[in-house]
């Protein structure tokens, strides 16, 4: 999924989408982007994959993987992977250890 699929969480961030990537100039910032599958009974979700550009060890690149379902109030993390530390130009992390991976119609997923 490209950056420009994601957008802010909230209001007043120090940032940038330039090109294939999100920029933070300063501070920290939540983005939100919808998962949308083809329309099938069910999808099963095996791993999620991160690509990030984290050279500041003192702060991760952290992805959530959720799926929720509305009409029931329910949200639930399916993946969560983070940059740990790394100071890296682009490195490639992985959460193969999915939670509750069956992704049915009536749910919605989002990054």
């Amino acid at each position: 999924m490209p950056a420009g699929f994601f957008i802010p969480y909230e209001d007043n961030l120090d940032w940038h989408i330039d090109g294939g990537y999100i920029r933070m100039e300063s501070g920290n910032g939540w983005f939100t982007a919808p998962v949308v599958f083809p329309c099938l009974p069910s999808v099963t979700v095996e791993s999620l994959t991160l690509y990030a550009w984290d050279t500041n060890a003192g702060n991760d690149v952290r992805v959530k993987l959720f799926r929720t379902r509305p009409d029931k109030e329910i949200e639930q993390e399916m993946a969560y992977i983070f940059t740990g530390g790394t100071t890296i130009d682009v490195g490639e992390f992985v959460d193969g250890g999915i939670n509750f991976p069956v992704v049915w119609p009536s749910q919605r997923v989002y990054l």
